[in-house]
């Protein structure tokens, strides 16, 4: 792999001749600039992956070339003007470090390899944020359905407001995407965030999690360390399954929420914080209070803003959309070039009762790509509890109009799927002989999964 391009500028040719054969050795690309105009032209028209900057630079100040590239590249200060108001100065513009002439030439390549290190990470970090905000964006949510819509409409209108929010619905229906998706479009976007499953956590250890603890807090702290609220700040805490919060927790939540100020456990002294909470539950917390389950005040506090997303067996219309977002999704990951569903794989997919929601249909679409050999996903390919045990479309009043062979077909892929397979047993539900049930199958080309019984 090619080593990076570093620019030289400094307006002393010697400076310039000795450096390029420091980097050449070292096998580094080079440019050489001797004064301002140079290097900015350079740095405009080249791609440039480091700066070696003499800050004095006859008539001009390498301090404007500071200023030019803040940002977007590290640059480390060269110079025989050593002075401390000096230094302070590049720092402050972002130079990576400062050497003064005359320099150690092993001491400049440990720096420069540091900076390079370092300049990658940024683009890593930078790389990593712009794939997490197109993800998240919360356009690029499925939401065919009215109330998929007005959870985006909700995302739009609030995310750019720091009011806490609470997200309720069934496990698998998408609340972390939601709240992924607020902290994207919100004024924190930019900080990081971070997610923690209460439920997932011993209560004795809870409040550490979420405040921190100060070394000797208790048995095992051997340390100081922060809690989630700080490490979260300036940006969004996501607490899902706030629910199972112990009532001892939950009161410190409260405060935490009024006062904007944390104390780690074992510690005397509050800490200002500046983080957006974001709560979700697969349970309705108002029930829950009502009940004293949960604090009343609590769930008030929390749910300044509520969006109930609802499950997918009550918007069906999310379903095929989600399905072409999945298949395009696993045939990149799985490297499958699977281009379509077949309509009686879709008929038990639409059907399907979806008690783990969307994140069941993810997984069972998942595992059909795996299993599918060709182009197209059939029926066989469908995991077993999707494809034995639902009810067919044909049997819940579907309002498309079909044709006789239509209604034929689905008919009798529904027998054979409530007898598992089984011909006997459905042709003498059919009332027609094996022979002829036979014949229909292999008119309809009807596939039926192979762990499904074809005799008794």
């Amino acid at each position: 792999m090619d080593k990076e391009t570093i620019l030289i500028v400094d307006d002393e040719e010697s400076i310039r001749t000795s450096l390029s054969i420091l980097l050449k050795t070292e096998g580094y690309h080079y440019r050489l600039a001797g004064d301002l105009d140079s290097a900015i032209n350079i740095l405009n028209n080249e791609l440039i992956d480091l700066v070696l900057l003499d800050l004095n630079l006859g008539n001009s100040n390498g301090i404007d070339i500071l200023k030019h590239i803040q940002g977007k590249m590290e640059a480390i200060i060269i110079t025989a003007f050593g002075s401390v108001g000096t230094a302070v100065e590049a720092m402050k513009q972002g130079a990576f470090d400062y050497l003064t002439k005359p320099v150690n030439n092993d001491e400049l390549v440990i720096v420069i390899k540091k900076a390079i290190e370092q300049q990658k990470l940024k683009n890593e970090i930078t790389l990593l944020r712009n794939e997490f905000k197109e993800k998240y964006y919360y356009k690029n949510i499925v939401a065919k359905s009215q109330s998929m819509r007005e959870v985006l409409s909700i995302i739009n209108r609030v995310a750019k407001t720091d009011v806490t929010m609470l997200i309720e619905g069934e496990s698998g229906t998408g609340k972390e995407l939601v709240a992924k998706a607020l902290h994207n479009e919100s004024n924190r976007q930019n900080g990081p965030f971070i997610a923690l499953n209460c439920g997932a956590i011993q209560d004795s250890l809870l409040e550490s999690e979420l405040f921190g603890h100060v070394k000797g807090s208790f048995t095992g702290a051997a340390f100081s360390r922060k809690g989630l609220f700080e490490e979260a700040t300036g940006g969004t805490l996501f607490l899902d399954e706030i629910d199972t919060t112990p009532l001892s927790t939950q009161v410190k939540l409260l405060r935490v929420l009024q006062e904007n100020k944390i104390k780690r456990v074992g510690s005397n002294e509050f800490k200002k914080i500046d983080v957006r909470i974001i709560s979700a539950s697969n349970k309705n917390l108002k029930e829950l209070a009502e009940k004293n389950n949960f604090r009343e005040d609590l769930y008030y506090r929390l749910k300044v803003v509520r969006i109930l997303i609802p499950p997918l067996r009550e918007r069906k219309e999310d379903i095929v959309p989600l399905c072409e977002h999945f298949l395009k999704m696993y045939n990149a990951k799985l490297g499958k070039h699977v281009s379509a569903i077949s309509p009686e794989a879709y008929s038990l997919i639409l059907n399907h009762q979806w008690m783990g929601n969307v994140r069941e249909l993810e997984h069972s679409i998942e595992s059909s790509l795996v299993m599918c050999p060709g182009e197209k996903l059939r029926i066989v390919d469908l995991p077993s509890e999707v494809a034995k045990r639902q009810q067919h479309i044909l049997l819940q009043g579907s309002k498309e109009k079909l044709s006789m062979e239509d209604m034929e077909k689905l008919y009798i892929l529904q027998v054979l799927s409530e007898t598992e397979g089984n011909q006997k047993k459905a042709a003498k539900i059919l009332n027609i002989g094996r022979n002829t049930l036979w014949r229909k199958m292999n008119k309809y080309k009807l596939e039926i999964p192979t762990d499904w019984k074809e005799e008794n």
